[in-house]
């Protein structure tokens, strides 16, 4: 199959205000734009779009930093990891979060990971992703106190990456990453799977 390409497209300005503390906002957004105006591929496009604005000060009155980098495309899937901020007047602290979303180049649908296991493996995959992100947190050392469940996935050419997400500020020291390689992976998901 042949592979999208794709170009990324900067959003950046800054607004001078004297509520902000550095005297001005700051806005700075890096997304992909998939190069191609099939229906299917214009709505991943929007749906990128979307998850950039998704968190945002109201009247662009703050900062925002979002930036998404590709870790695959090969025709059949588009995926991408994201590290999104933001600070709005009043609030105490920075906000953020991280993530990754995985396309169905075919289908423009997002693919959710537990819709791809065969069923009778996932029992196994889960023992298996939680020694690895339990032994990635140990590496770390920072395993107490953090939970060992898969927040996200992306894919590179050569692995499926399990990612230990972190939902607040308290427990970001907790995001440690799981690899499995996809040629191993290929004994948990359908026969059918956009991820083969």
């Amino acid at each position: 199959m042949k592979e999208e390409t794709y170009e990324t497209k900067t959003i950046f300005f800054t607004r001078e205000d004297d509520a902000s503390p550095m005297g001005h906002w700051k806005t700075n957004i890096e997304y992909p734009v998939i190069l191609n105006n099939s229906p299917t591929i214009k709505k991943i496009n929007a749906s990128i779009l979307q998850m950039t604005t998704e968190f945002q000060c109201d009247d662009q009155n703050g900062d925002k930093q979002f930036h998404a980098e590709v870790t695959l495309t090969n025709g059949k899937i588009f995926s991408l990891k994201f590290s999104d901020s933001w600070y709005c007047p009043g609030m105490p602290y920075t906000k953020g979060r991280t993530g990754a979303i995985t396309y169905n180049l075919k289908t423009g649908k997002e693919i959710e990971i537990n819709n791809e296991i065969e069923r009778s493996m996932s029992v196994e995959l889960n023992k298996k992703l939680n020694s690895g992100l339990t032994k990635a947190l140990k590496i770390k050392q920072i395993e107490e106190g953090c939970p060992t469940e898969s927040g996200y996935f992306y894919l590179t050419r050569h692995d499926v990456v399990f990612v230990n997400k972190s939902d607040d500020q308290e427990t970001l020291q907790c995001e440690v990453e799981f690899r499995i390689n996809r040629e191993e992976m290929k004994k948990y998901i359908t026969e059918n799977s956009a991820l083969l």
